[in-house]
């Protein structure tokens, strides 16, 4: 990684948004179940694609700090 000298608070804050991703990942697949709206439906595949690469950046980072 680029820049792998985190301080605590910037550890803290991927720790913490991981778990903010991982909370919307999985409220998105459980919408999905019983989704109706084309637009919703969209959103949640958009969101589940997008935050579990941003999960996988972050921990990275975790990983090297």
């Amino acid at each position: 990684m680029k820049d792998a000298n985190l301080s605590q608070e910037e550890q803290t804050f991927l720790a913490q948004m991981i778990v903010h991703h991982d909370m919307a990942v999985k409220m998105s697949r459980k919408m999905l179940l019983s989704v109706e709206s084309h637009d919703i439906e969209s959103l949640c595949y958009s969101i589940i694609q997008n935050q579990v690469n941003e999960i996988a950046l972050m921990e990275q980072m975790l990983r090297y700090a």
